[in-house]
């Protein structure tokens, strides 16, 4: 199974690679190989640079339930190579974040 993933994820690479040097601006077939997800929105810092920090974020807090999570990742595993768990908010902050990155690990 290990290995089919392997090979799923250099198909998609040597796709997008390839469509990028044709420039054709839709990348049909194709996944991302990198997936950036927010734990959640929500910071305890007062960062004056960030939109968060200062107040600026207009989006409704929250964080990311365990379960979304997974489903996320069940759809992309096969093409993605890296998985980013931060944005706007300290991702710490959310209880299930040691459970999203075993998961994801997995």
């Amino acid at each position: 199974m290990q290995q089919s993933f392997r090979r799923t994820r250099l198909l998609n690479m040597l796709k997008r690679l390839y469509y990028t040097w044709r420039r054709q601006p839709q990348l049909a077939g194709t996944l991302p190989p990198l997936l950036g997800i927010e734990a959640t929105n929500v910071c305890n810092a007062r960062c004056p640079l960030c939109p968060t920090g200062n107040g600026e974020l207009q989006r409704v807090k929250g964080m990311l339930c365990l379960e979304h999570f997974q489903q996320v990742i069940d759809e992309v595993k096969a093409h993605v190579v890296m998985i980013n768990l931060f944005n706007y908010g300290e991702s710490f902050l959310n209880p299930d974040i040691f459970a999203m990155i075993r998961y994801a690990a997995q």
